[in-house]
């Protein structure tokens, strides 16, 4: 890629998690780099952009932007480690003049190590609790105890932590940081919103009248899918259920719908094109999410916009974005009570006029691009070369 930077021009690093390559990206849909394109692309007036990802190979992402592949191994995992390595050496090599460091999650340490190195202003968004699911959903105790001190690291060196809701905020007041501002997350309102044809896709998947159920996301322990399927199993009404995402619990999950018998019931699409999202959420009457935590789930926000309300388990970050009794409804997690809570929602027609106007008000993307821009100009004039 030609370099058209210009050295006058002040410079944001932007460090993603241990677990963000855009070689995956191209492996499914290529959504992941056209959002962070996009997502980067607003600050071109503004500096010089610079993103570091734990791949090995670089991609061309826009005159602008220099992506900084920073790992050296592709294959058993082992980039995690030698993108944490690594990239501490790249991200100092490029805090030249007035630079900031935009660090994503608590699993950025190069990134906060670096700024510290160099004493340059750093900036990480905190969008849930890491360690706390290395811990308890990856069940990796001695991992779980490494990811805790990287964790605390960042959260007490990070000059601000921007996070998503309130109970993130609380959280991270009582870990030390030094500064917390809310910025919550956003859609696009002109992609995400009611009324987008569904007729070819309920063609394609043989939808007539039944109620849709719906799952958007990644087939991960931590998403507790056989909750839902356990659910499902107690509903009355005529329904379908769309699992849409891939992962390495499918073949757990298809097993799961046959011995529950509901086999014909559930449909798995696998990954599907990030453009055809909004049609799925669309064609839903009720998405249902029961994770065992969250940070601040973008689905929601998105389906929310669609017009589509929610079920979602009460914990961390479902309980932030689900606004119990307007848009959805909370859940315990047990199945009983999520079948329950299901029949309520598709029960409730207030509710899919409520969830558009809920989301304009709470997560209006422009509003939110302004307030994080505002805060990096911010940070930069505090930087004094």
């Amino acid at each position: 890629m030609v370099n058209r930077m210009s050295k006058e021009r002040c410079r944001i690093l932007f460090v993603t998690s241990f677990d963000v390559r855009l070689i995956d990206s191209v492996k499914t849909d290529g959504s992941m780099i056209r959002l962070l394109k996009d997502f980067l692309l607003r600050y071109e007036d503004l500096c010089d952009l610079f993103l570091f990802t734990g791949d090995t190979s670089k991609f061309d992402l826009a005159p602008s932007i220099e992506h900084v592949p920073s790992a050296v191994f592709e294959k058993f995992g082992l980039w995690h480690s030698s993108y944490a390595v690594l990239s501490t050496f790249r991200i100092a090599k490029r805090l030249k003049g007035n630079a900031l460091v935009r660090g994503f999650s608590a699993a950025c340490p190069g990134a906060i190590v670096a700024a510290k190195a160099k004493k340059k202003p750093s900036l990480v968004f905190y969008e849930y609790n890491w360690s706390y699911q290395v811990t308890h959903v990856n069940k990796g105790k001695i991992l779980g105890t490494v990811a805790r001190l990287i964790e605390n690291y960042i959260i007490k060196n990070a000059d601000v932590l921007v996070t998503r809701n309130q109970s993130l905020e609380t959280e991270l007041c009582e870990r030390g940081a030094k500064r917390v501002v809310i910025i919550p997350l956003t859609f696009d309102e002109d992609i995400f919103k009611p009324g987008i044809d569904v007729t070819e896709l309920k063609k394609t998947y043989g939808v007539r009248d039944e109620k849709i159920l719906m799952y958007i996301g990644r087939l991960h322990p931590v998403k507790r899918l056989d909750l839902l399927l356990k659910a499902a199993a107690q509903l009355h009404e005529h329904f379908k259920l769309f699992i849409v995402g891939s992962g390495a619990l499918e073949d757990e999950l298809k097993d799961m719908t046959k011995s529950l018998g509901i086999a014909d019931k559930v449909v798995f699409t696998g990954a599907v094109q990030y453009s055809d999202v909004p049609k799925f959420m669309n064609m839903a009457d009720l998405i249902v999410l029961t994770s065992s935590m969250e940070g601040q789930p973008r689905v929601l926000i998105e389906a929310m916009s669609c017009g589509t309300p929610a079920v979602g388990t009460n914990v961390f970050g479902i309980r932030d974005t689900i606004d119990d009794g307007v848009t959805g409804y909370l859940a315990s997690d047990d199945p009983d009570d999520i079948a329950r809570k299901i029949s309520a929602a598709l029960a409730n027609d207030a509710f899919p006029q409520m969830c558009r106007s809920v989301a304009l008000e709470k997560y209006s993307n422009e509003a939110s691009a302004l307030k994080e821009k505002a805060l990096c100009t911010e940070l930069l004039a505090l930087d004094s070369y």
